[in-house]
């Protein structure tokens, strides 16, 4: 007996076209606007690591859109 495994819908929508511009925006906007934010803090020590917190997984999206994409 073979088991056939089956991508999760938010894969699937993820690995169109339309699925990764808006996965890409909304990293873009969320890494924006938290950046923003830190930017009026008046406790700049947390901005490096809210900054970090925030761009690993942004550039996660980004590499498996890109790489969805090939």
């Amino acid at each position: 007996m073979s088991e056939v495994l089956t991508d999760s819908p938010i894969t699937t929508f993820a690995r169109t076209t339309f699925g990764g511009v808006v996965l890409a925006a909304a990293a873009v906007i969320a890494l924006g606007a938290v950046l923003g934010w830190l930017s009026q803090a008046r406790h700049r020590e947390r901005r490096v690591a809210a900054a970090a917190a925030v761009c690993a997984p942004a550039f996660i999206v980004l590499l498996n859109v890109i790489l969805g994409g090939l």
